[in-house]
């Protein structure tokens, strides 16, 4: 049954219409404000993965440029391992000027006498357009640390200081022929890859030993004195060039000798003068003693030069029979003095031509 209506003196509590706002009234825009904090969130991601990105991005180029000097560094001392001389050079951001021990033939003898492995480089600095690495390796049984300078040419990194200038006079070879590493090389200076080097000479006559430097540290390379030592070859030839001098000197018939510590005038005491081209010489029986028994030293000073001492003055060197004219006479015979052999040298540093030299 419906329910009775309200009449009078009932609880109805008059009509009744939905609450609404005073007129004039707008009511906040919930939607349209919840949408704007979602767009503002939005952008502020996207600034942040944006960023984020480009500091990643940057970050990576910045590992990639130190990939790229590290890799140079690398290739240049694996190439040296390798004993590709080229590919070493090419690494060089300036060819030296020159490079006729920057060879795979030298290479090739530092690679057996010390082989290079285990080569790694660090990144110490860099710039847009010059680098420093350290690079470490392993080479005759010890660990070596080396620092590498490298620049940008045209874009690309390459070695600006991967060679060494060694003065090779500290070695004391005097004006010997010398080798490094089985190829010629001039005594004064050598221009040279991080490796291993001996010095040897060519003669015959003479070895070299503690002969062997490293070059590690290519600022400061020493090279210390070598020992020279005369061969068993060398002292077989300084005793013949000796004695075929002094055979020729005995056989000159002019006053003078060059193998006479005491010169002969061109006129005696009593005023004899003496005729050119008229003397006998005659060694005295010493002589061949002293030729027999000839025990050559090597110069300290330059060891390509083997000597002896000078003999004994009174009894070793040769007896004079001259011509000569005094008072406008001929008269011959024979002095009564012996002219004593002075101190010979022998220059060992051409095998095929030694020359003899007294003093």
């Amino acid at each position: 049954m419906p329910p009775a209506p309200y009449g009078p003196g009932s609880q109805y509590p008059g009509p009744q219409y939905p609450a609404g706002p005073p007129a004039g009234f707008a009511p906040p825009a919930k939607k349209k404000r919840m949408w704007l904090w979602v767009t503002l969130v939005v952008v502020v991601v996207a600034l942040v993965l944006v960023g984020g990105g480009l500091a990643a991005y940057f970050l990576l180029l910045k590992d990639d440029g130190k990939a790229a000097i590290g890799k140079t560094a690398q290739q240049y001392y694996q190439a040296i391992a390798d004993g590709d001389a080229a590919a070493a050079l090419d690494q060089l951001a300036t060819k030296p000027s020159s490079t006729a021990l920057l060879t795979d033939d030298v290479l090739a003898a530092s690679k057996k006498a010390a082989p290079i492995s285990d080569i790694t480089t660090t990144v110490e600095s860099s710039t847009a357009d010059e680098a420093q690495v350290t690079v470490t390796y392993q080479t005759g049984g010890k660990n070596v640390e080396q620092t590498l300078a490298l620049q940008k040419v045209d874009g690309t990194w390459k070695v600006a200081e991967g060679t060494a200038t060694v003065d090779l006079t500290a070695a004391g070879t005097g004006s010997l022929p010398l080798e490094l590493n089985g190829s010629p090389v001039d005594a004064a200076r050598a221009v040279l890859f991080p490796g291993s080097y001996t010095l040897t000479t060519t003669t015959p006559y003479v070895a070299l030993s503690d002969s062997t430097f490293e070059v590690t540290d290519l600022g400061s390379v020493k090279v210390s004195a070598v020992t020279a030592t005369l061969t068993d070859d060398g002292v077989a030839a300084f005793q013949t060039a000796v004695r075929q001098s002094v055979d020729a000197c005995v056989a000159a018939t002019t006053l003078e000798m060059d193998c006479a510590w005491l010169p002969m005038g061109s006129t005696l005491t009593d005023g004899t003068e003496l005729i050119d081209g008229t003397v006998q010489r005659t060694p005295s029986p010493e002589t061949q003693t002293w030729l027999d028994a000839l025990d050559p030293t090597l110069d300290a000073d330059d060891p390509a030069l083997a000597w002896v001492p000078q003999p004994d003055i009174d009894t070793v060197g040769v007896s004079v029979f001259v011509h000569g004219i005094l008072n406008g006479q001929e008269i011959s015979g024979t002095i009564d003095v012996v002219f004593p052999f002075g101190s010979p040298a022998v220059d060992l540093s051409d095998p095929d031509n030694l020359t003899v030299t007294w003093d």
